[in-house]
Protein backbone atom coordinates (compact mmCIF):
# COMPACT_ATOMS: atom_id res chain seq x y z
CA UNK A 1 0.00 0.00 0.00
CA UNK A 2 3.04 2.31 -0.12
CA UNK A 3 2.09 3.03 -3.72
CA UNK A 4 -1.31 4.17 -2.47
CA UNK A 5 0.28 6.63 -0.04
CA UNK A 6 2.56 8.08 -2.71
CA UNK A 7 -0.26 8.32 -5.24
CA UNK A 8 -2.61 9.94 -2.74
CA UNK A 9 -0.07 12.51 -1.57
CA UNK A 10 0.92 13.32 -5.14
CA UNK A 11 -2.74 13.72 -6.09
CA UNK A 12 -3.40 15.98 -3.09
CA UNK A 13 -0.55 18.29 -4.08
CA UNK A 14 -1.72 18.15 -7.68
CA UNK A 15 -5.25 19.06 -6.62
CA UNK A 16 -3.86 21.93 -4.56
CA UNK A 17 -2.15 23.20 -7.69
CA UNK A 18 -5.37 22.68 -9.65
CA UNK A 19 -7.31 24.48 -6.91
CA UNK A 20 -5.07 27.53 -7.19
CA UNK A 21 -4.89 27.42 -11.00
CA UNK A 22 -8.60 26.65 -11.35
CA UNK A 23 -9.75 29.33 -8.94
CA UNK A 24 -8.34 32.15 -11.06
CA UNK A 25 -10.53 31.41 -14.14
CA UNK A 26 -13.51 31.14 -11.81
CA UNK A 27 -12.69 34.57 -10.39
CA UNK A 28 -12.25 36.06 -13.87
CA UNK A 29 -15.56 34.56 -15.06
CA UNK A 30 -17.40 35.84 -11.98
CA UNK A 31 -15.94 39.34 -12.11
CA UNK A 32 -16.21 39.82 -15.89
CA UNK A 33 -19.58 38.15 -16.49
CA UNK A 34 -21.28 38.93 -13.17
CA UNK A 35 -23.77 36.63 -11.38
CA UNK A 36 -26.19 36.25 -14.31
CA UNK A 37 -23.46 35.66 -16.91
CA UNK A 38 -21.75 33.17 -14.62
CA UNK A 39 -25.09 31.42 -14.16
CA UNK A 40 -25.62 31.12 -17.93
CA UNK A 41 -22.07 29.80 -18.36
CA UNK A 42 -22.61 27.29 -15.53
CA UNK A 43 -25.88 26.06 -17.06
CA UNK A 44 -24.23 25.62 -20.48
CA UNK A 45 -21.33 23.57 -19.11
CA UNK A 46 -23.51 21.56 -16.71
CA UNK A 47 -25.71 20.65 -19.69
CA UNK A 48 -22.63 19.13 -21.34
CA UNK A 49 -21.68 17.37 -18.08
CA UNK A 50 -25.07 15.67 -18.06
CA UNK A 51 -24.74 14.73 -21.72
CA UNK A 52 -21.27 13.27 -21.15
CA UNK A 53 -22.39 11.13 -18.23
CA UNK A 54 -25.31 9.74 -20.24
CA UNK A 55 -22.88 9.07 -23.11
CA UNK A 56 -20.08 7.61 -21.00
CA UNK A 57 -21.78 4.18 -20.62
CA UNK A 58 -19.59 3.54 -17.57
CA UNK A 59 -16.60 3.01 -19.88
CA UNK A 60 -14.07 4.86 -17.72
CA UNK A 61 -14.83 2.73 -14.64
CA UNK A 62 -14.67 -0.47 -16.69
CA UNK A 63 -11.36 0.53 -18.32
CA UNK A 64 -9.89 1.32 -14.91
CA UNK A 65 -11.04 -2.04 -13.55
CA UNK A 66 -9.75 -4.22 -16.41
CA UNK A 67 -6.44 -2.38 -16.73
CA UNK A 68 -5.84 -2.95 -13.01
CA UNK A 69 -6.79 -6.64 -13.41
CA UNK A 70 -4.49 -7.03 -16.46
CA UNK A 71 -7.10 -9.10 -18.30
CA UNK A 72 -6.34 -7.71 -21.77
CA UNK A 73 -3.24 -6.45 -23.61
CA UNK A 74 -2.80 -2.70 -23.18
CA UNK A 75 -2.63 -1.92 -26.93
CA UNK A 76 -6.08 -3.49 -27.36
CA UNK A 77 -7.51 -1.62 -24.36
CA UNK A 78 -6.04 1.63 -25.68
CA UNK A 79 -7.29 1.21 -29.25
CA UNK A 80 -10.71 -0.19 -28.46
CA UNK A 81 -11.38 2.46 -25.82
CA UNK A 82 -10.44 5.21 -28.27
CA UNK A 83 -12.67 3.84 -31.05
CA UNK A 84 -15.64 3.38 -28.71
CA UNK A 85 -15.15 6.88 -27.30
CA UNK A 86 -15.13 8.51 -30.73
CA UNK A 87 -18.25 6.64 -31.88
CA UNK A 88 -20.11 7.44 -28.66
CA UNK A 89 -19.08 11.10 -28.93
CA UNK A 90 -20.65 11.49 -32.38
CA UNK A 91 -23.94 9.97 -31.25
CA UNK A 92 -23.87 12.09 -28.09
CA UNK A 93 -23.40 15.35 -29.95
CA UNK A 94 -26.28 14.45 -32.28
CA UNK A 95 -28.50 13.56 -29.32
CA UNK A 96 -27.52 16.79 -27.60
CA UNK A 97 -28.47 18.83 -30.66
CA UNK A 98 -31.87 17.12 -30.81
CA UNK A 99 -32.42 17.83 -27.11
CA UNK A 100 -31.60 21.51 -27.60
CA UNK A 101 -34.11 21.81 -30.44
CA UNK A 102 -36.93 20.02 -28.62
CA UNK A 103 -36.50 20.66 -24.91
CA UNK A 104 -33.98 23.39 -24.04
CA UNK A 105 -36.61 26.14 -23.87
CA UNK A 106 -38.51 24.22 -21.21
CA UNK A 107 -35.63 22.75 -19.20
CA UNK A 108 -32.85 25.38 -19.50
CA UNK A 109 -34.79 28.61 -19.75
CA UNK A 110 -32.85 31.85 -19.91
CA UNK A 111 -29.88 30.30 -21.74
CA UNK A 112 -29.47 31.20 -25.45
CA UNK A 113 -29.29 28.03 -27.55
CA UNK A 114 -26.13 29.29 -29.28
CA UNK A 115 -24.20 28.68 -26.05
CA UNK A 116 -25.62 25.18 -25.72
CA UNK A 117 -24.73 24.27 -29.32
CA UNK A 118 -21.22 25.63 -28.84
CA UNK A 119 -20.79 23.61 -25.65
CA UNK A 120 -21.44 20.38 -27.58
CA UNK A 121 -17.92 20.62 -29.02
CA UNK A 122 -16.61 19.86 -25.53
CA UNK A 123 -18.03 16.33 -25.62
CA UNK A 124 -15.49 14.31 -27.69
CA UNK A 125 -12.41 15.85 -26.11
CA UNK A 126 -13.73 15.57 -22.55
CA UNK A 127 -14.67 11.91 -23.13
CA UNK A 128 -11.21 11.14 -24.51
CA UNK A 129 -9.59 12.66 -21.42
CA UNK A 130 -12.02 10.79 -19.16
CA UNK A 131 -11.87 7.33 -20.73
CA UNK A 132 -8.23 7.19 -21.84
CA UNK A 133 -7.14 8.97 -18.68
CA UNK A 134 -8.45 6.05 -16.63
CA UNK A 135 -5.87 3.80 -18.27
CA UNK A 136 -3.24 5.79 -16.35
CA UNK A 137 -5.21 5.33 -13.13
CA UNK A 138 -5.61 1.58 -13.68
CA UNK A 139 -1.85 1.31 -14.21
CA UNK A 140 -1.35 3.39 -11.03
CA UNK A 141 0.43 6.00 -13.15
CA UNK A 142 -1.21 8.68 -11.04
CA UNK A 143 1.58 11.21 -11.60
CA UNK A 144 1.02 11.20 -15.35
CA UNK A 145 -2.72 11.56 -14.91
CA UNK A 146 -2.25 14.40 -12.43
CA UNK A 147 0.14 16.15 -14.80
CA UNK A 148 -2.53 16.09 -17.50
CA UNK A 149 -5.05 17.65 -15.11
CA UNK A 150 -2.60 20.43 -14.24
CA UNK A 151 -1.93 21.09 -17.94
CA UNK A 152 -5.67 21.17 -18.70
CA UNK A 153 -6.40 23.66 -15.93
CA UNK A 154 -3.39 25.78 -16.87
CA UNK A 155 -4.66 25.95 -20.45
CA UNK A 156 -8.09 26.92 -19.12
CA UNK A 157 -6.48 29.77 -17.22
CA UNK A 158 -4.47 30.91 -20.24
CA UNK A 159 -7.40 30.95 -22.67
CA UNK A 160 -9.85 32.47 -20.17
CA UNK A 161 -7.38 35.25 -19.44
CA UNK A 162 -6.82 35.99 -23.13
CA UNK A 163 -10.33 35.55 -24.55
CA UNK A 164 -12.42 36.76 -21.62
CA UNK A 165 -10.29 39.14 -19.57
CA UNK A 166 -8.27 40.80 -22.37
CA UNK A 167 -10.52 40.54 -25.43
CA UNK A 168 -13.86 40.59 -23.54
CA UNK A 169 -15.49 37.88 -25.66
CA UNK A 170 -18.05 37.22 -22.91
CA UNK A 171 -19.77 33.89 -22.38
CA UNK A 172 -18.74 32.72 -25.86
CA UNK A 173 -15.10 33.38 -24.96
CA UNK A 174 -15.44 31.39 -21.73
CA UNK A 175 -16.89 28.36 -23.52
CA UNK A 176 -14.38 28.52 -26.40
CA UNK A 177 -11.56 28.74 -23.86
CA UNK A 178 -12.71 25.47 -22.33
CA UNK A 179 -12.98 23.85 -25.77
CA UNK A 180 -9.40 24.82 -26.63
CA UNK A 181 -8.05 23.53 -23.32
CA UNK A 182 -9.70 20.09 -23.54
CA UNK A 183 -8.82 19.75 -27.24
CA UNK A 184 -5.11 20.23 -26.53
CA UNK A 185 -5.29 18.11 -23.36
CA UNK A 186 -6.95 15.19 -25.17
CA UNK A 187 -4.14 15.24 -27.74
CA UNK A 188 -1.59 15.17 -24.89
CA UNK A 189 -3.38 12.17 -23.34
CA UNK A 190 -3.16 10.31 -26.65
CA UNK A 191 0.55 11.10 -27.11
CA UNK A 192 1.50 10.11 -23.54
CA UNK A 193 -0.40 6.83 -23.76
CA UNK A 194 1.17 6.05 -27.13
CA UNK A 195 4.62 6.52 -25.61
CA UNK A 196 3.73 4.51 -22.50
CA UNK A 197 2.10 1.56 -24.25
CA UNK A 198 4.22 1.62 -27.38
CA UNK A 199 1.53 0.86 -29.93
CA UNK A 200 -2.21 0.94 -30.45
CA UNK A 201 -4.49 -1.80 -31.76
CA UNK A 202 -7.71 -0.48 -33.30
CA UNK A 203 -8.95 -3.97 -34.22
CA UNK A 204 -12.13 -4.43 -32.23
CA UNK A 205 -11.78 -7.06 -29.50
CA UNK A 206 -15.30 -8.44 -29.02
CA UNK A 207 -14.56 -10.08 -25.65
CA UNK A 208 -13.14 -6.82 -24.29
CA UNK A 209 -16.13 -4.85 -25.54
CA UNK A 210 -18.53 -7.37 -23.96
CA UNK A 211 -16.75 -7.25 -20.62
CA UNK A 212 -16.41 -3.49 -20.36
CA UNK A 213 -20.05 -3.22 -21.42
CA UNK A 214 -21.11 -5.61 -18.66
CA UNK A 215 -19.03 -3.87 -15.99
CA UNK A 216 -19.82 -0.44 -17.38
CA UNK A 217 -23.55 -1.17 -17.25
CA UNK A 218 -23.25 -1.75 -13.51
CA UNK A 219 -21.34 1.51 -13.03
CA UNK A 220 -23.31 3.47 -15.64
CA UNK A 221 -26.42 4.13 -13.62
CA UNK A 222 -24.24 5.11 -10.68
CA UNK A 223 -22.56 7.74 -12.87
CA UNK A 224 -25.93 9.13 -13.92
CA UNK A 225 -27.06 9.25 -10.31
CA UNK A 226 -23.83 10.99 -9.32
CA UNK A 227 -24.28 13.78 -11.85
CA UNK A 228 -27.89 14.25 -10.79
CA UNK A 229 -26.78 14.52 -7.18
CA UNK A 230 -24.02 17.04 -7.89
CA UNK A 231 -25.63 19.06 -10.68
CA UNK A 232 -29.43 18.63 -10.76
CA UNK A 233 -29.82 21.38 -8.19
CA UNK A 234 -28.28 23.83 -10.71
CA UNK A 235 -31.17 23.21 -13.12
CA UNK A 236 -33.74 23.25 -10.34
CA UNK A 237 -32.45 26.58 -9.05
CA UNK A 238 -32.79 27.95 -12.58
CA UNK A 239 -36.26 26.40 -12.98
CA UNK A 240 -37.65 27.88 -9.76
CA UNK A 241 -35.54 31.06 -9.68
CA UNK A 242 -33.31 32.49 -12.46
CA UNK A 243 -29.76 32.38 -13.94
CA UNK A 244 -28.53 35.05 -11.51
CA UNK A 245 -29.36 32.81 -8.53
CA UNK A 246 -27.65 29.97 -10.41
CA UNK A 247 -24.55 32.18 -10.55
CA UNK A 248 -24.60 32.65 -6.78
CA UNK A 249 -25.30 28.99 -6.02
CA UNK A 250 -22.84 27.60 -8.59
CA UNK A 251 -20.09 29.77 -7.10
CA UNK A 252 -20.80 28.34 -3.64
CA UNK A 253 -20.94 24.75 -4.95
CA UNK A 254 -17.71 25.03 -6.97
CA UNK A 255 -15.79 26.55 -4.06
CA UNK A 256 -17.12 23.99 -1.56
CA UNK A 257 -16.32 21.13 -3.93
CA UNK A 258 -12.64 22.07 -3.90
CA UNK A 259 -12.48 20.88 -0.28
CA UNK A 260 -12.96 17.27 -1.40
CA UNK A 261 -9.32 17.48 -2.39
CA UNK A 262 -8.22 14.79 0.08
CA UNK A 263 -11.13 12.37 -0.30
CA UNK A 264 -11.08 12.60 -4.11
CA UNK A 265 -7.35 11.89 -4.15
CA UNK A 266 -7.71 9.00 -1.72
CA UNK A 267 -10.66 7.51 -3.60
CA UNK A 268 -8.80 7.71 -6.93
CA UNK A 269 -5.74 5.93 -5.52
CA UNK A 270 -7.81 3.47 -3.47
CA UNK A 271 -9.53 1.79 -6.43
CA UNK A 272 -6.48 0.17 -8.06
CA UNK A 273 -4.95 -0.55 -4.63
CA UNK A 274 -8.00 -2.48 -3.42
CA UNK A 275 -8.55 -4.11 -6.82
CA UNK A 276 -4.99 -5.46 -6.82
CA UNK A 277 -4.97 -6.51 -3.14
CA UNK A 278 -5.73 -10.21 -2.57
CA UNK A 279 -5.43 -10.22 1.24
CA UNK A 280 -8.94 -9.52 2.57
CA UNK A 281 -7.62 -8.77 6.06
CA UNK A 282 -5.47 -5.96 4.66
CA UNK A 283 -8.44 -4.66 2.70
CA UNK A 284 -10.61 -4.59 5.82
CA UNK A 285 -8.01 -2.61 7.75
CA UNK A 286 -6.85 -0.30 4.99
CA UNK A 287 -10.08 1.25 3.71
CA UNK A 288 -11.34 2.31 7.19
CA UNK A 289 -7.98 3.97 7.89
CA UNK A 290 -8.22 5.90 4.62
CA UNK A 291 -11.78 6.94 5.48
CA UNK A 292 -10.89 8.12 8.99
CA UNK A 293 -7.87 10.09 7.78
CA UNK A 294 -9.88 11.71 4.97
CA UNK A 295 -12.66 12.69 7.37
CA UNK A 296 -10.24 14.23 9.86
CA UNK A 297 -8.33 16.30 7.32
CA UNK A 298 -11.51 17.41 5.52
CA UNK A 299 -13.13 18.44 8.83
CA UNK A 300 -10.14 20.62 9.72
CA UNK A 301 -10.21 22.31 6.30
CA UNK A 302 -13.97 22.88 6.52
CA UNK A 303 -13.67 24.58 9.91
CA UNK A 304 -11.00 26.90 8.53
CA UNK A 305 -13.05 27.89 5.48
CA UNK A 306 -16.28 28.26 7.45
CA UNK A 307 -14.87 30.97 9.68
CA UNK A 308 -13.02 32.57 6.75
CA UNK A 309 -15.93 32.54 4.28
CA UNK A 310 -17.47 35.90 5.26
CA UNK A 311 -14.28 37.62 4.12
CA UNK A 312 -13.08 35.17 1.47
CA UNK A 313 -16.03 35.11 -0.94
CA UNK A 314 -16.38 38.91 -1.35
CA UNK A 315 -12.60 39.11 -1.69
CA UNK A 316 -12.52 36.46 -4.42
CA UNK A 317 -15.69 37.19 -6.38
CA UNK A 318 -16.44 40.81 -5.28
CA UNK A 319 -19.14 42.06 -2.90
CA UNK A 320 -21.79 41.43 -5.59
CA UNK A 321 -21.49 37.72 -4.71
CA UNK A 322 -22.22 38.18 -0.99
CA UNK A 323 -25.43 36.07 -1.33
CA UNK A 324 -23.05 33.14 -1.98
CA UNK A 325 -21.72 33.16 1.61
CA UNK A 326 -24.60 31.45 3.43
CA UNK A 327 -25.15 28.56 0.96
CA UNK A 328 -21.37 28.04 0.91
CA UNK A 329 -21.30 27.68 4.70
CA UNK A 330 -24.18 25.20 4.59
CA UNK A 331 -22.56 23.18 1.79
CA UNK A 332 -19.44 22.84 3.93
CA UNK A 333 -21.46 20.53 6.19
CA UNK A 334 -22.20 18.42 3.13
CA UNK A 335 -18.52 18.36 2.20
CA UNK A 336 -17.74 16.51 5.43
CA UNK A 337 -20.81 14.28 5.31
CA UNK A 338 -20.05 12.98 1.79
CA UNK A 339 -16.46 11.90 2.49
CA UNK A 340 -17.53 8.51 3.87
CA UNK A 341 -19.50 7.83 0.69
CA UNK A 342 -16.59 8.83 -1.55
CA UNK A 343 -14.15 6.45 0.11
CA UNK A 344 -16.45 3.47 0.69
CA UNK A 345 -17.99 3.63 -2.78
CA UNK A 346 -14.47 3.30 -4.20
CA UNK A 347 -13.92 0.18 -2.09
CA UNK A 348 -17.22 -1.36 -3.21
CA UNK A 349 -16.43 -0.68 -6.88
CA UNK A 350 -12.96 -2.20 -6.47
CA UNK A 351 -14.62 -5.36 -5.14
CA UNK A 352 -16.55 -5.58 -8.42
CA UNK A 353 -19.82 -4.38 -6.88
CA UNK A 354 -20.46 -0.94 -8.42
CA UNK A 355 -24.17 -1.72 -8.59
CA UNK A 356 -24.36 -1.37 -4.79
CA UNK A 357 -23.27 2.24 -5.17
CA UNK A 358 -26.12 2.69 -7.62
CA UNK A 359 -28.70 1.49 -5.09
CA UNK A 360 -27.28 3.70 -2.36
CA UNK A 361 -26.90 6.88 -4.34
CA UNK A 362 -30.10 6.28 -6.27
CA UNK A 363 -32.03 6.57 -3.03
CA UNK A 364 -30.14 9.71 -2.04
CA UNK A 365 -30.78 11.46 -5.37
CA UNK A 366 -34.52 10.83 -5.07
CA UNK A 367 -34.31 12.46 -1.64
CA UNK A 368 -32.23 15.30 -3.11
CA UNK A 369 -34.71 16.10 -5.87
CA UNK A 370 -37.72 15.92 -3.54
CA UNK A 371 -36.05 18.23 -1.01
CA UNK A 372 -34.98 20.66 -3.74
CA UNK A 373 -38.53 20.85 -5.08
CA UNK A 374 -39.82 21.52 -1.56
CA UNK A 375 -37.09 23.85 -0.29
CA UNK A 376 -36.03 25.99 -3.27
CA UNK A 377 -39.42 27.73 -3.71
CA UNK A 378 -39.49 28.48 0.03
CA UNK A 379 -35.85 29.14 0.88
CA UNK A 380 -34.17 29.81 -2.47
CA UNK A 381 -30.52 28.79 -2.80
CA UNK A 382 -30.33 28.26 0.97
CA UNK A 383 -32.89 25.49 0.53
CA UNK A 384 -30.89 23.98 -2.32
CA UNK A 385 -27.81 23.87 -0.09
CA UNK A 386 -29.68 22.09 2.71
CA UNK A 387 -31.14 19.59 0.23
CA UNK A 388 -27.59 18.67 -0.81
CA UNK A 389 -26.46 18.27 2.80
CA UNK A 390 -29.30 15.89 3.67
CA UNK A 391 -28.85 13.78 0.53
CA UNK A 392 -25.05 13.57 0.98
CA UNK A 393 -25.53 12.43 4.56
CA UNK A 394 -28.04 9.78 3.48
CA UNK A 395 -25.60 8.44 0.86
CA UNK A 396 -22.79 8.14 3.40
CA UNK A 397 -25.02 6.38 5.93
CA UNK A 398 -26.14 3.91 3.26
CA UNK A 399 -22.58 3.22 2.10
CA UNK A 400 -21.41 2.76 5.69
CA UNK A 401 -24.19 0.27 6.43
CA UNK A 402 -23.58 -1.87 3.33
CA UNK A 403 -19.78 -1.74 3.66
CA UNK A 404 -19.96 -2.92 7.27
CA UNK A 405 -22.34 -5.73 6.31
CA UNK A 406 -19.93 -6.95 3.61
CA UNK A 407 -16.68 -6.64 5.56
CA UNK A 408 -17.78 -7.22 9.15
CA UNK A 409 -16.13 -3.97 10.27
CA UNK A 410 -17.86 -1.91 12.94
CA UNK A 411 -19.09 1.52 11.85
CA UNK A 412 -17.06 3.09 14.63
CA UNK A 413 -13.90 1.58 13.12
CA UNK A 414 -14.67 3.23 9.80
CA UNK A 415 -15.44 6.82 10.77
CA UNK A 416 -14.25 7.46 14.34
CA UNK A 417 -10.56 8.06 15.21
CA UNK A 418 -8.77 4.98 16.58
CA UNK A 419 -6.00 4.93 19.15
CA UNK A 420 -3.32 3.83 16.67
CA UNK A 421 -4.19 6.44 14.03
CA UNK A 422 -1.88 9.13 15.35
CA UNK A 423 1.08 6.73 15.31
CA UNK A 424 0.25 5.83 11.71
CA UNK A 425 0.09 9.50 10.72
CA UNK A 426 3.48 10.14 12.32
CA UNK A 427 4.95 7.09 10.57
CA UNK A 428 3.65 8.23 7.18
CA UNK A 429 4.99 11.76 7.69
CA UNK A 430 8.39 10.39 8.76
CA UNK A 431 8.54 8.15 5.69
CA UNK A 432 7.76 11.10 3.45
CA UNK A 433 10.34 13.23 5.25
CA UNK A 434 13.04 10.56 4.88
CA UNK A 435 12.18 10.05 1.22
CA UNK A 436 12.52 13.78 0.58
CA UNK A 437 15.84 13.88 2.43
CA UNK A 438 17.07 10.92 0.41
CA UNK A 439 15.94 12.66 -2.77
Amino acid sequence: MNTFTKNTIHTIFTNLAILVIGLIPSIIIARVLGPEGKGIYALSTVFVNFLMVFASLGICSAVNYYVAHKDFPLPEIFGNTLVITLVVSLFSMAAGAVFIVLFSGKTISGVPTSYLYLSLFLVPFCLIILNLGHIFIGLQKIKQYNSIMIIKNSLDLLFIFVLLYIFKFGITGAIVSHIFSVLISSFIVFVLLSRLIGKISVRLHIDFIKKISAYGAKAYLNGIINIFSYKADIFLVNFFLNPMQVGFYASAAVLAGQLWIVSNAASMALFPSITGETDEHKRRRFTPFVCRASLLITFIMVLFFYFLSGWLIPFIYSSVFSPTIKPFQILLIGVVSLVTWQILSGDLSARGKPELNTYIYGSSIVLNIILNIILIPKKGIIGAAWASVFSYTAASIGALYIYCRITGNLWTQVILPQKDDFKAYVRIINNIWRRNDAG
